[in-house]
């Protein structure tokens, strides 16, 4: 089972909104949940909550589903891409376990552990590249010294019994090594099988951000990180605001470029980084990196710094982002000298223009306040938790959770954290995989303007070997081209 959630604005309202589902550049697929928020047939069902979620369930995979769809409300979409893997066709009750599946960039390298129980610390271990035991070619052993020799250039194998674990590396890694591997304990004997793991690898050609969202406040610096597969080493690597073609900067010849504000440099080996040297509050956008034919995006956010800084003994995290309409809980730390003290939440950046919301002293706090804002202190695990409820995009900004000192001679003590209400939408897992015969669920959430939409769809045409991405929905005319929508989507 899997699942996503994703969503952007909209505008007109209608309480019989609908949601769609369909492939990537075929309008013939589009299904629709229409006025009873819910579609089915003999291969999926989608079912809209009218609440901020709709969830798409493949009831039995085939390998023909593989490729890339969009959930859509309203004017918004976000990609989804689905894989369906061949299944192992022999299964055990194994006492080794891994994770079951890894990607990785082609050209780059990939360490895997493999966890096994105590019974088995003086057993051979090994790694090898199949479906099935009998089929399955040995790459690496632990009674091998070829593992740990020349081999290790492609394949080497390391046993820890101290911590029951052996880790394989496989290095350079190509697309066509894409596939099943096992990891087994040899038992030695004609009366028990091998105990072992699946796991399945698949080697990507492309490009793609470390982080695809990244902030800072006003005045600092920030780098983005974008790491690449090897067919894209010799390739011109570039950075450009989304919607204005004038910003690209390119790394050229030489993989770097320089300029008063950013920097841009090529390792010609995997990963090019673009650092802003001083952040401005317009440099707040989504980017594209790009590589070749290949671009992915990046999401830069500028913060305003606060501006007072204490040396705080209450510790809260510095940034959440939440779609509006859903609730969030934010928990505030505090020292044990704390314990008897009030404690407190407002939204400001200092604490004397600070609009206090909750107290835990004040009754309205855990009353009819909680529709919006409520306060909960517990002294045993030394932290108080604020819990916000129907946010809207005008929540955005600075909060403060508080310990009041109670003396003219020493301020309060306090924690700051910004908190960013997106309307939108979002996939809760963008990528999605099952084995050949399973079912996938896939997992769209939306913000609270888009539970009412009029549908007003579009479809975005890919560009040959680029993978559409949320941001594709936030760009200029000069990255994307639109077709109109269906007029005879099922429903």
């Amino acid at each position: 089972m899997v699942s996503t959630n994703r969503l952007p604005p909209g505008l007109l309202a209608n309480r019989d909104s609908e949601k769609m589902w369909f492939r990537s550049g075929d309008l013939r697929s589009c299904r629709s949940t229409g006025s009873e928020g819910i579609y089915e047939d003999s291969s999926v069902v989608i079912r809209d909550d009218r609440i901020g979620a709709f969830t798409v369930t493949y009831k039995k995979l085939e390998k023909g589903d593989t490729a890339w769809y969009w959930c859509s409300a309203g004017q918004q979409k976000t990609p989804v891409r689905i894989m369906v893997k061949p299944p192992p066709t022999t299964t055990f009750h194994c006492k080794v376990t891994m994770d079951g599946e890894y990607s990785v960039l082609e050209g780059r390298s990939l360490t895997i552990p493999c966890h096994y129980e105590p019974e088995y610390v003086s057993h051979v271990k090994y790694w090898c590249q199949g479906r099935t035991r009998e089929s399955c070619t040995i790459l690496a052993r632990t009674d091998d010294a070829r593992s740990i020799g020349p081999a290790v250039e492609k394949v080497s194998i390391f046993d820890d019994p101290v911590q029951l674990v052996f880790t394989v590396t496989m290095n350079n890694l190509k697309e066509g090594d894409s596939g099943w591997y096992i990891c087994g304990v040899e038992i030695g004997n004609l009366m028990n099988r091998d105990d072992i793991g699946y796991t399945y690898i698949n080697v990507i050609h492309g490009l793609s951000a470390v982080h695809s969202q990244v902030s800072g406040e006003k005045g600092s610096s920030v780098t983005v990180e974008c790491v690449y597969s090897e067919k894209l080493r010799d390739s011109e690597k570039m950075w450009c605001r989304s919607g204005d073609p004038r910003s690209c900067r390119s790394t050229g010849s030489e993989g770097i470029y320089e300029d008063s504000s950013v920097v841009i440099r090529d390792d010609r080996i995997g990963a090019f980084t673009v650092t802003y040297k001083k952040l401005e509050k317009r440099d707040t956008a989504w980017y594209w990196c790009s590589a070749g034919e290949q671009r992915t995006p990046v999401r830069i956010m500028v913060k305003p710094p606060p501006t007072t800084t204490f040396h705080c003994k209450v510790t809260v995290d510095g940034e959440y982002s939440v779609l509006e309409g859903g609730s969030l809980t934010i928990p505030c730390h505090y020292e044990p000298q704390y314990i008897g003290n009030v404690k407190y939440w407002c939204q400001g950046k200092t604490r004397d223009s600070c609009t206090i919301l909750a107290r835990t002293d004040d009754a309205r706090s855990i009353g009819p306040a909680m529709e919006k804002v409520s306060i909960f202190d517990d002294p045993v695990q030394l932290v108080s938790t604020v819990t916000m409820n129907n946010l809207k995009e005008g929540d955005s900004g600075w909060y403060m959770c508080g310990v009041e000192i109670g003396n003219t001679w020493k301020a309060d003590d306090i924690g700051y954290t910004y908190i960013r209400v997106i309307h939108g939408w979002s996939a809760v897992h963008s990528q999605m995989s099952g084995a050949e015969g399973s079912s996938v669920t896939v997992k769209c959430v939306y913000s609270e303007r888009l539970r009412h939409l009029n549908f007003l769809s579009f479809i975005h045409v890919i560009p040959k070997f680029s993978v559409p991405t949320h941001a594709d929905l936030q760009t200029g005319a000069a990255f994307l081209k639109f077709l109109a929508p269906p007029e005879d989507c099922e429903h």
